[in-house]
């Protein structure tokens, strides 16, 4: 409404309505309406003979401009320009949601634990089906794990063999210690088992020799038997340093086992999404690195299904536990290309946040993208005035469509992450001629940068099609808001209202936010005087009161504006 009654009167352009002050002069315009459609404008005919068609003028034409994204690259920037009206940019928005089907699909990105260093992530490009399969596969495999492996060294089996190897090692320790004291007894020397450990005596027809005794012995017999318990005790000691090695061998036996009942284990669980992957390179090698880890850390498993205090968990709260964070994966782009609109424009909302409590690694789970890698290879559309009205929105989108990579916010530390996401997605911007003017005035490498294409003109010539076109778009708000027909006369006087004829050719313009609202009023206007169908003094009195400031106070529409309609964001 601001902008009708900001706009000045134009005499040359027909069907503006006279002040005169009366109501009946309300119906008189400044000339009768004509037109190029069949002669007459939409004589004979009303709105209701007008298939309903997009609220806005020039869609066929907006669609052929367009179409030049399908060949767009990556990582490109584009303006679209168009009226700032809320129509405009829904027309914007559907057709580049239908371009996203034409685009170069990229590959997804996948985000895993990097397996050779600790805290780290890897990045993997793959087809976005691959990396589908691959996500649920490994999600799946690890569910799987969390009951296999625990019951695996849980079995009777493994039970049988670990006991075996502990007996080994026992009879192997016992029998050395065994027979030295076979040896000793046979010269009346004793190994006894004592609290602290072994030790030797004399002994006699049994029996130890008490310490009285022994100092009471004869000097030679004495020397004798302390030169036996030294030789007994050196004999002792290389028997129990061979105990330190069968412990070390047993240990390493031990390991090998679990090593083999967790690779059979894991194997189980991971060949067939092995052999799936087998023909695309980096999933296969994630799969052969993780299959190799989880090998070594089956222990995880295992502990993380004792930790039911009491009750035994449930395979999905295994597979969940912190512990076992590092085999999640995040597939980023999966769905292939889309069309994103940022919640916000700082860089949590462009380009994700990493959510890591203190002290704790970098996980692929704990990464919520931003817009940047939602849209995939798709498209990010932010509006021109919204950009240039925040300050760091823009260097940071030049720097990360540049580079081709976003940086994460990094949280609760709120740092930037050194952790680079590939991004493949096309800027959109989208605004008027005046706003990328402004725009590259703030910045020269705008204009170096950013691809500028015009997709709605502000105002078009009037030609047959076009008179068409506005009678269409006419007939679907009529048909969309429930209101009576317009019949030819009201039509003209409608689109003569849209119309300016002062650089000589008559141009309409295809900024029709007002519509619904003239329309509206029009329609009680004709209910009021009871027409069947809403005509030219209908239009003509609703122009009027909307020109006076008194339409929405006056007549109070029951409905409420249409639907997406108003204008745009200003």
């Amino acid at each position: 409404m601001f902008k009708f009654l900001q706009r000045s009167e134009k005499s040359s352009a027909p069907g503006r309505v006279r002040d005169s002050g009366n109501d009946e002069a309300a119906s008189q315009v400044d000339g009768p309406p004509t037109g190029t459609l069949e002669g007459n404008t939409f004589e004979g005919t009303t709105s209701s003979d007008f298939e309903p068609a997009a609220c806005v003028i020039g869609l066929d034409a907006a669609r052929s401009a367009l179409a030049r994204l399908s060949r767009s690259k990556p990582s490109s920037m584009h303006f679209i320009a168009a009226p700032r009206t809320s129509s405009h940019a829904k027309a914007v928005a559907d057709l580049l949601a239908g371009l996203v089907q034409t685009l170069n699909v990229t590959d997804a990105v996948v985000l895993a634990q990097s397996f050779e260093r600790e805290g780290g992530l890897q990045i993997l490009r793959l087809p976005a089906d691959v990396a589908v399969q691959l996500s649920a596969g490994v999600a799946g495999a690890i569910e799987m794990l969390s009951v296999t492996l625990p019951a695996a060294f849980e079995s009777d089996s493994y039970t049988v063999a670990s006991l075996a190897l502990e007996e080994e090692l026992r009879s192997g320790h016992d029998g050395a210690i065994d027979a030295l004291k076979r040896k000793a007894q046979m010269q009346n020397i004793g190994i006894l088992r004592t609290p602290q450990g072994y030790a030797v005596a004399p002994m006699h027809e049994g029996r130890l020799v008490g310490a009285d005794v022994f100092k009471a012995l004869p000097d030679g017999l004495k020397s004798d038997v302390e030169a036996k318990l030294s030789a007994f005790e050196s004999d002792l000691s290389g028997v129990l340093s061979q105990r330190t090695v069968l412990q070390h061998e047993y240990w390493s036996r031990l390991r090998d086992l679990d090593g083999e009942v967790a690779s059979l284990t894991v194997r189980a669980a991971l060949d067939q999404l092995s052999a799936s992957a087998a023909k695309v390179p980096p999933a296969a090698a994630y799969l052969e690195a993780l299959r190799s880890d989880l090998t070594r850390n089956a222990a995880l498993f295992v502990a993380a299904s004792r930790r039911g205090r009491g009750r035994p968990r449930a395979p999905v709260e295994i597979a969940n536990d912190p512990r076992l964070a590092r085999y999640c994966l995040t597939v980023l782009g999966s769905h292939g290309a889309k069309v994103v609109v940022p919640q916000g424009l700082d860089r949590a909302d462009l380009c994700g946040v990493i959510s890591t409590g203190a002290g704790q690694n970098v996980a692929p789970a704990s990464i919520r993208p931003g817009a940047l890698l939602e849209a995939g290879s798709g498209f990010v559309m932010i509006e021109a005035r919204e950009l240039t009205a925040q300050f760091d929105a823009w260097p940071l989108l030049k720097r990360a469509f540049q580079s081709g990579s976003a940086h994460p916010l990094e949280s609760p530390v709120n740092l930037v992450s050194k952790i680079a996401l590939p991004i493949a997605a096309r800027l959109i911007v989208t605004g008027d001629t005046e706003d990328f003017i402004a725009w590259s005035q703030m910045d020269q490498d705008v204009t170096r940068l950013v691809a500028f294409m015009t997709a709605f003109e502000p105002a078009v010539a009037l030609s047959a099609p076009v008179e068409r076109d506005f009678a269409a778009v006419v007939s679907s708000l009529v048909a969309s808001c429930g209101l009576m027909p317009l019949d030819g006369p009201a039509l003209a006087a409608l689109m003569h209202e849209h119309t300016d004829t002062t650089s000589g050719m008559p141009m309409l313009s295809t900024d029709l936010d007002a519509l619904d609202e003239i329309l509206d009023l029009a329609d009680q206007s004709a209910k009021s005087r009871g027409h069947t169908v809403t005509e030219a003094g209908d239009v003509l009195a609703a122009l009027k009161q909307r020109a006076d400031g008194l339409g929405v106070l006056a007549l109070p529409s029951a409905r409420g504006p249409a639907p997406g309609r108003g204008r745009a964001t200003s």
